[in-house]
């Protein structure tokens, strides 16, 4: 992943095979995101020096441990807190806020620091329970020292969201059925 100014101002995040999806700038991947477990919808993010695992853990309320793989521990946790905003937190470092953006025309999503001061914007576009999402990073976000990792963490947050979603409306046309 490409850190600070280096990165490209708009991005796409976009499925290229089942469970696997990529970041792309300026023609360029930039990073891939793999689900590894279906179950539990961990997901995992390679390049040539950094790999984390994501484990959601949960139900009506979940939680998300963030293991940096190559240090061995545990970077971040996300804890889920009401309306669907998110609290991320890394030890002795910021604590972040992930909350849906109220806009006229769309569905935004936004990484907010403790000022309120935008980071990332995430307009994800879904058909046929296809997700992608156009990324816009401010500067404010180029300046944090874990944007790879925002980035991906971001990104997954959107993915277990629209799984989330299909799989509830599966189970009530499961349910409507059985009562008819």
């Amino acid at each position: 992943m490409i850190q600070g100014n280096a990165i490209p101002r708009y991005l796409n995040w976009s499925l290229i095979r089942r469970g696997e999806y990529q970041l792309r700038g300026e023609g360029r991947v930039l990073a891939t995101l793999q689900i590894t477990d279906e179950l539990d919808a961990s997901l995992t993010r390679e390049d040539e020096s950094r790999r984390w695992t994501f484990k959601r853990t949960g139900l009506l309320r979940f939680s998300v441990s963030v293991l940096d793989e190559c240090a061995g521990k545990d970077c971040a946790t996300l804890v889920e807190g009401r309306a669907g905003e998110c609290q991320i937190m890394f030890p002795g470092g910021p604590s972040l806020r992930w909350k849906q953006i109220r806009t006229r025309w769309r569905e935004e999503w936004g990484l907010f620091d403790s000022t309120n001061a935008t980071l990332i914007v995430f307009a994800p576009q879904v058909k046929d329970s296809e997700c992608r999402a156009s990324v816009r990073v401010t500067a404010a976000g180029r300046a944090m020292p874990n944007l790879d990792l925002l980035m991906l963490l971001s990104w997954y947050l959107l993915v277990v969201k629209v799984r989330d979603e299909a799989c509830q409306s599966a189970i009530i046309t499961a349910t409507a059925w059985g009562a008819t």
